[in-house]
């Protein structure tokens, strides 16, 4: 499974992360409507407490001085026409003095008004609840449905199990046709298989429903070059270029097309291009000295097969290189 699991890693490369963040609540801060912070609550209850504590003890205080006063004497002269009785004085019936009435302290009752902060932490409270919100649930579109049966598929070839990732791959594109990801990880998995004929097809007929798709147009050049159809290959690649955005891989098969068909000045161009973007590739290197050599450059074609020779490279091709510098350098 290397060239699946290779084609896959690059695959997610392409893609963006599927993997979200769970959204915060939308109630996140909010309070009950009609409610304030416990330390708001705390001190306006002390301060109401306290006025009640002051008004009472004031309204008491002069109900007191009021009628705990003792009431002013009376002073009367005794008649001047009674007659005094000689002899002992009987002592009259003493007289009940009026009592004063106990003082009785009037009532108070005091009416608790909001705070206006408080009343206004209230009112926003409720403009910033939400309404109600209804939550229906619908049906998946083709889509989504593709979506979920390609992801479906990825984890089965990580598993191994190639023949059900293909029917969940197959089902992806029977949903959405134009399901870039899904159609190009089936056409890897029929490369694997060995099946190239039906990977062609299959990405034929992703190129003519997305004719500008160069990820698409990239693997099925290669499989035309596989077959020996340079120029096939070469046309469709030129035709997609610009969607390619400047690719270093995209170019650099380009050059090696253009040196299989001779095109070796464009060969070069090619290779520098990629070469600038990517400077320690050496395989990169080793193709350009070989079209700079092929141009009768010899200066030119012995700087980049040094470079390569500096450069990790296949041992197949660092012993052509070798063999190439050493040559160039004996004559």
């Amino acid at each position: 499974m290397s060239l699946i699991n290779k084609m896959l890693k690059d695959l997610e490369a392409r893609q963006s992360d599927l993997r979200r963040p769970d959204p915060q609540s939308i109630y996140q801060g909010l309070r009950t409507s009609g409610t304030a912070p416990a330390r708001g609550r705390r001190r306006l209850a002390a301060g109401v407490a306290a006025i009640v504590v002051v008004l009472g003890g004031i309204i008491g205080w002069a109900g007191w001085q009021r009628y705990s006063r003792p009431p002013e004497a009376v002073t009367a002269a005794p008649p001047t026409n009674v007659a005094i009785p000689a002899g002992p004085l009987i002592p009259s019936k003493p007289v009940a003095q009026p009592v004063a009435p106990k003082p009785r302290r009037p009532s108070v009752t005091a009416k608790v008004l909001p705070h206006p902060a408080e009343k206004a932490n209230a009112e926003q409270a409720k403009k910033d609840q939400p309404a109600d919100i209804e939550i229906t649930g619908h049906p998946l579109t083709n889509s989504e449905q593709a979506e979920n049966a390609y992801r479906d598929a990825v984890l089965l070839v990580r598993q191994n199990r190639a023949n059900d990732a293909e029917q969940r791959l197959r089902t992806a594109l029977s949903l959405n046709p134009q399901h870039v990801f899904a159609r190009e990880t089936l056409a890897g998995l029929l490369v694997e298989q060995g099946r190239w004929l039906e990977a062609q097809t299959l990405l034929e007929e992703g190129i003519k429903l997305l004719p500008s798709q160069a990820s698409m147009a990239f693997m099925l050049a290669r499989l035309y070059a596989e077959q020996g159809k340079n120029a096939a290959a070469l046309q469709l690649l030129e035709r997609v270029e610009p969607e390619a955005g400047g690719n270093p891989d995209y170019t650099a098969f380009m050059a090696a097309l253009y040196q299989r068909t001779g095109q070796n000045a464009d060969a070069v161009k090619a290779f520098r291009q990629a070469i600038t973007a990517r400077p320690t590739e050496g395989r990169w290197w080793a193709g350009l000295g070989i079209s700079l050599e092929a141009e009768n450059d010899r200066a030119g074609a012995l700087e980049a097969y040094r470079r390569a020779t500096a450069l990790s490279v296949d041992p197949r091709l660092a012993e052509y290189v070798a063999g190439r510098l050493k040559q160039l350098e004996d004559r």
